[in-house]
């Protein structure tokens, strides 16, 4: 038989704090002292509903679901409520339930203040003031002895399936859930059954239910903060820049849901853990990849390809491809990542700048060309590169128009792929492959063979260049970045060297002797941390749902910033720092919940990420252990190119000086 919770102190000896006051103690931000700044017209709107619901608790108002009908008049000895039960009772026909939520959010400020005040003065709270002109300043509210913990322990409990809660409960949980604070009340591993059960809740029609219902519909009904921009042009030059610094700002200051227009096209961005909870655990039922990647996959021939596709298919695609890209994949040729690297170390001048992206951008687009489709991209890089560019800048980012690509250098480029294209495809005739062990390429062919009407001919050319292109993008970025970060932190680099030098000592690099490899590993996280491949990812949403107390309608164009936690100081102290050592035990700051993304999230997240991982720890490993590197000029500060993936500019160069060349 259910329990019954009828609530309790928050803590013995002090009066339980009113559905006001235990929502303002809740919503308090404990980093900043603050009621939050952000969805501040929602926050006004569950404000208002709690002073009413106090009213109905106090059976001063009736529960109808229409109009809040004043039950008894005698006032309750109560500021804060008071002059609120005496406007009802002077107008208690000309209002319905949402109108006086309305008009109650009008004075959401004051009732904030006052209950805060009345927090401080039971030694809930203690305040503090900011310096200001004349000593006025934003007040700080610090929470004493964790007075908020029984309360939220008990909300907790609420929702549990076994307990009858009390109305009081039901109603500041909606309400918090309506200011997009849900998740502060329940740990994330426990988030899908307290919201089923919140759903059911909702049901009930307890005392207050009219008025949290109110206030729902009421923060349904507002849109997302558009973040400012300029005149026509909006927030597309932000959004060309640092993206992921823009989109961090843009998250500090207006939430998790917010809007920003490049030009004629609207955006609405989610950020946040918040949002890359949402989009791991429920992202595939609401959102969906075909849009932003279609007509890229259409300017390489194909109707579809995997990553304009979604759901079963989806999902069928990738276990189609996942051994080519997998780990093992990668640990099975290990030797051969090695030679790849020493064969381009042994071309560079010594003691000459060399141009780092493009030097890393030939290693890693061998390494996946080789490995995964069995052919070098060597002959074929420039153009691979004007392709690639090109065609996300026209098709994923839009930041050109369609027109790029019917210039003469893009037509070269296109006609260069599709040679590369045919010569991969000639070599995996299954004749010439006998002897050969299975790579990507022949799993595709297999795929194909098996069922050409889920995977025909004409959609194979995206499959087969995508080890080229995932090459140029996220291992040779990758890899550019950390040779940058280690060459600005010569104590990280010497860690490495040390490491590298011990790997090779006995011989070439075996499987357990790259698992084992720890300050090559943490310096590989720290760089996809500060520099990931893809700081936020276009999705459309497929089926309507709500977050941070905002609808997000079937059909909105949405962009996920997944990396926006990486640059927030409560998960990554101090996070314009590299500091590998955020990866060893006991800080492990990776580990948090929903913070970090360095190959995305979700059902899209990149399928090669443990063939990268393998890639990225054994070229940078065999660099460090052949080459002496030293930046070019040794004071050089990193300048970034932000489209079409981010990645470091020309300016970037380094010197290299042989240490052990070709020796094993």
């Amino acid at each position: 038989m259910p329990k019954h919770n009828p609530g309790g102190d928050v803590r013995a000896g002090r009066p339980e704090p009113t559905c006001a006051e235990a929502l303002c103690l809740l919503l308090l931000e404990r980093e900043t002292g603050r009621m939050p700044r952000t969805q501040r017209r929602a926050v006004h709107y569950a404000v208002a509903g709690a002073v009413l619901v106090d009213l109905t608790l106090a059976d001063r108002i009736g529960n109808g679901s229409r109009h809040l009908r004043p039950t008894h008049p005698a006032p309750l000895g109560d500021d804060l409520l008071d002059p609120l039960l005496a406007r009802i009772h002077a107008e208690p026909n000309r209002h319905g339930v949402a109108a006086w939520v309305e008009q109650t959010a009008e004075h959401a400020d004051e009732i904030r203040r006052a209950a805060l005040d009345r927090l401080v003065a039971r030694g809930v709270l203690a305040v503090e003031k900011n310096g200001g002109f004349a000593g006025l300043g934003a007040r700080r509210y610090s929470v004493l002895d964790d007075a908020d913990h029984d309360l939220r322990r008990r909300l907790a409990h609420a929702l549990s399936d076994d307990v009858v809660p009390a109305p009081r409960d039901v109603a500041l949980i909606r309400l918090i859930d309506a200011c997009g604070r849900f998740e502060q009340l329940v740990p994330p591993r426990e988030l899908k059954r307290a919201r089923q059960r919140i759903t059911e809740l909702r049901a009930e029609p307890l005392a207050g239910h009219a008025v949290a219902s109110a206030v729902e519909r009421s923060v349904a009904g507002l849109t997302p903060p558009a973040a400012p921009g300029i005149p026509v042009a909006g927030n597309a030059f932000s959004l060309a820049g640092d993206v992921r610094a823009y989109l961090t700002r843009e998250y500090q200051r207006l939430g998790p849901v917010f809007r920003v227009r490049a030009f004629k096209r609207r955006i609405t961005v989610l950020a946040g853990p918040e949002a890359n909870m949402f989009l791991v655990k429920e992202g595939r039922n609401h959102l969906r990849s075909a849009e932003a990647w279609r007509d890229f996959a259409a300017e390489l021939g194909a109707e579809r390809a995997v990553m304009s596709m979604d759901g079963a298919e989806h999902d069928r695609m990738r276990n189609g491809m996942k051994r080519g890209y997998s780990r093992a994949a990668a640990e099975q040729h290990i030797p051969e990542l090695v030679e790849i690297v020493r064969r381009e170390i042994a071309a560079w001048p010594p003691d000459r700048p060399i141009a780092a992206h493009y030097a890393l951008q030939r290693i890693a687009t061998d390494e996946l060309g080789i490995l995964a489709a069995g052919t070098s991209p060597r002959d074929y890089l420039d153009d691979l590169i004007v392709f690639v560019r090109d065609l996300l800048l026209a098709t994923v980012t839009r930041q050109r128009a369609p027109s790029l690509l019917k210039g003469r250098r893009f037509r070269r480029a296109r006609a260069r792929a599709e040679k590369l294209y045919q010569q991969v495809s000639a070599s995996h005739d299954p004749a010439r492959r006998r002897d050969a062990a299975p790579d990507l390429i022949d799993d595709l062919l297999e795929l194909h063979r098996a069922d050409p009407e889920f995977l025909p001919e004409a959609d194979l050319r995206a499959g087969m260049l995508g080890p080229f292109i995932a090459g140029l993008d996220t291992m040779a970025g990758v890899c550019s970045f950390m040779l940058y970060s280690i060459l600005k932190h010569p104590d990280v680099l010497e860690r490495m060297t040390a490491e590298a030098d011990a790997l090779f000592a006995n011989g070439g690099p075996t499987v357990r002797d790259i698992r084992r490899l720890d300050v090559t590993h943490r310096a590989a996280l720290e760089t996809m941390r500060m520099h990931p491949t893809a700081p936020a990812l276009p999705r459309t949403v497929s089926n309507s749902f709500e977050l941070g107390g905002y609808r997000l309608r079937a059909g909105e164009n949405v962009l996920m910033a997944v990396a926006v936690p990486h640059y927030l100081p409560r998960y990554f102290p101090d996070p314009e720092r590299f500091d590998i050592d955020r990866y060893a035990p006991p800080r492990n700051e990776h580990h948090q919940v929903g913070v970090f993304a360095p190959f995305g999230l979700g059902s899209h997240t990149c399928l090669g990420a443990g063939f990268a991982e393998v890639g990225i720890a054994v070229t940078m490993a065999t660099l460090v252990h052949e080459a002496e590197l030293t930046l070019d000029p040794p004071d050089y500060d990193l300048t970034i190119d932000p489209i079409p993936i981010a990645h470091p500019t020309k300016a970037f160069k380094f010197r290299m000086k042989p240490r052990n060349p070709g020796r094993n």
